[in-house]
Order: C-alpha cells, then sequence, then structure tokens
C-alpha cells in the first residue's frame, strides 16, 4: 500500500448502536508515519489491528449480533445452545429451513397443565425383545441410544391411525434459569423471556418441558416415526433423588467408553436384560397411561410442527451421580418454554 493509498472500513465499537466510517488518506491521516522505520511498523502493527476489528461495509449488524450465514457444500450450518447460535437464536442461523424455531406457533417444549392430561387412556405399544443392535451415540448435541433397522422393527406405536416404529430414544438435562444477551434488533417471541431494565441482557429458563411452571433435572424422549415420516414423542420427566434408575444406569452411563464427543465411535450397550426397553416403557411409566397429549414440534433445528407429544405425568427419580455422569457430557442442552400457538414473534402463553 503506498502513502496515498486509501483506507474504507467499519469500526464496531461495543458502546454504541452505530457504525464509524473512515475515509480518508493515510498520508492525511498519518503526516509522519513514513519518517522512520519504527514508525512505518507501528503503523503497519495499528492498522491491522483495527482493520480486525471491522466489518465489511454493507453489513448493518453489530459485533454482539450473529452474522448472517450462508450454507455451502462443506459448511453446514452448526447450532447449540450457547451465545449466539443458542435456542432463541436458531431461526436467524438458517431462516429458510429453520424459520419455524422462531416463527412457528405450535413450538415445543411448553408448560404443560392439567387440560391436556389424558388419564387412563394407554398408547397401544408393541414391544420386542433385544439382545443386540442398540447402541450410545453423541450427535454433538444429546447422548442418544440408536436402534439398528431390525430392532427398530420390534418396537412400535399404534396411534392416530398409524404405526410408528422407535428410532432413538435420548435425553435433555435443563439448565434452569441464565441470562442471555439480548440482540436488539432481533425479536423473539417466547414465554418466559424477561428483559432487564435499561439493559441488553435478559434471562431465560432453558429448561424442555414444564408442569404448572416447574422444570425437571432431566427430560428423556423417545422419538418414534411413521412410514410417511411423521414423528411422535413419548417423554419422562426426571429429578435427582437418592435411588439410581436402572434403566438410565445402563442407557447412558455404563456403556463403556463413554460417547464424549460426537467424533465417538458408539458404545454398544450391554442388554443381557433383552428386555430393558419393554420393561421401562410397560411397566416403569406403566405403559403410558396418565400422560400429557398436544400437538407440537421437535425441540431441536429445524423446529418442525406437527410432532404428536406424550409427556408422561409421574415423575421418575435419578441419582445425583448419574445426573452428574450424563451431564458432564452433554452439559445443558434444553430449549426454553415456548409460547404455545403464539402469532409470528408474538406472545400467548398460558396463564393455568
Amino acid at each position: 500500500m503506498s502513502s496515498r493509498g486509501r483506507v474504507e472500513f467499519a469500526i464496531k465499537d461495543s458502546s454504541f448502536s452505530t457504525f464509524i466510517k473512515h475515509q480518508t488518506t493515510l498520508k492525511a491521516f498519518f503526516p509522519i508515519m513514513f519518517t522512520t522505520k519504527l514508525a512505518s511498523v507501528l503503523f503497519v502493527a495499528s492498522t491491522f489491528l483495527l482493520v480486525s476489528q471491522a466489518t465489511p461495509l454493507g453489513q448493518n449488524y453489530r459485533r454482539d449480533e450473529p452474522a448472517p450465514v450462508t450454507p455451502t457444500a462443506d459448511h453446514q450450518i452448526q447450532f447449540g445452545y450457547e451465545g449466539d447460535i443458542g435456542p432463541p437464536y436458531w431461526g436467524s442461523l438458517d431462516p429458510i429451513n429453520w424459520g419455524l424455531c422462531n416463527k412457528g406457533t405450535k413450538q415445543s417444549p411448553i408448560n404443560l397443565y392439567d387440560a391436556l392430561l389424558v388419564p387412563n387412556s394407554p398408547l397401544s405399544f408393541s414391544l420386542g425383545e433385544s439382545s443386540s443392535g442398540l447402541s450410545l451415540t453423541n450427535d454433538g448435541h444429546t447422548l442418544k441410544v440408536v436402534f439398528n433397522v431390525e430392532e427398530s422393527s420390534k418396537y412400535t406405536l399404534s396411534a392416530y391411525g398409524s404405526k410408528y416404529t422407535l428410532q432413538n430414544f435420548h435425553v435433555h438435562t435443563p439448565s434452569g434459569r441464565l441470562s442471555f444477551k439480548v440482540f436488539r434488533n432481533l425479536k423473539i417471541g417466547i414465554c418466559n423471556f424477561e428483559i432487564k431494565k435499561n439493559t441488553y441482557f435478559g434471562t431465560i429458563d432453558f429448561v424442555e418441558h414444564r408442569y404448572n411452571g416447574e422444570y425437571h433435572d432431566l427430560e428423556l424422549h423417545f422419538v418414534w416415526m411413521d412410514a410417511a415420516n411423521n414423528t411422535a414423542v413419548t417423554g419422562v420427566l426426571y429429578d435427582k433423588g437418592d435411588a439410581p434408575s436402572s434403566f438410565l444406569q445402563t442407557a447412558f452411563v455404563n456403556p463403556s467408553p463413554p460417547p464424549t464427543t460426537k467424533d465417538s465411535p458408539p458404545a454398544p450397550l450391554d442388554l443381557s436384560d433383552s428386555l430393558l426397553v419393554h420393561k421401562f416403557l410397560e411397566a416403569t411409566v406403566h405403559d403410558f397411561t396418565n400422560y400429557y397429549a398436544y400437538d407440537g414440534s421437535l425441540t431441536v433445528p429445524p423446529c418442525s410442527e406437527g410432532v404428536k407429544w406424550h409427556v408422561y405425568r409421574d415423575v421418575q427419580i435419578l441419582s445425583i451421580e448419574q445426573h452428574k455422569a450424563i451431564t458432564a457430557i452433554t452439559k445443558w442442552n434444553a430449549r426454553e418454554t415456548q409460547a404455545y400457538n403464539k402469532t409470528a414473534f408474538g406472545i400467548a402463553c398460558h396463564t393455568h
């Protein structure tokens, strides 16, 4: 660059909401910059640091706002549970494919209440036995037990005039209430979002489903799918206590070595008890009598709606040690409570 070259950039200052545009000639801006070699070196270094904090002109987002992302063949859009790829911003990461995450009207999870309870009307399961073919995996977002095709076909749910087969079961670990940065020009519509006065921070409860406003320590989801790719989910809530869960121990704690990352190989389950899943769904949770039912969505992108939800009423217990073992891998991976039947970016929370 010559001493008379032009530099044009926009500096983002987190203490201001506007860009400061600088257009000038280097010679006029730094009249003595080339008088010594030392000055030249200092100029180059300072310019590098300044431009590294700049945003190309024409992009109207601030430093604390997610930059627009365009997927390419070798780059898939990533989502997570923290920062600017966290749940409140999923719909903004990929508006075309994930837009329902922000604009859907029947999103999950929700606050469950008594009017949604379906008492003494068990779902119709056909439950087989498995001595192999189940593995614990890590998809980068949760710990998930997957079934091979043969084993999947042994477990079916008949409902809504269709037959669903069990695809996987996985866990979500609520975080409780966290402070979360608010992007000033991004609208989000969720039930329990509170903006603190005169700040750009808010608090959000990332907790999956609630019952009458209260959340639980872990949520277990069984995911079922029919031939037309329609999805049904049966969910079980857990709280920490003194007694361990033998089911969670076998499925999520015992497999060794545990899949600590998404690149870890699957860990086969010890299925010395071939009725592990059978007993849990039929005996432990009583064939899903007394469950809350509603039409909702996936709780991860793309947040597709039309999911048939059934959440078992009675809360199960897992030990503190089991909870620690699971969350040591998953951290927290729960979505915030949704404003059910809301319009786009609107709020229409239940007040029951």
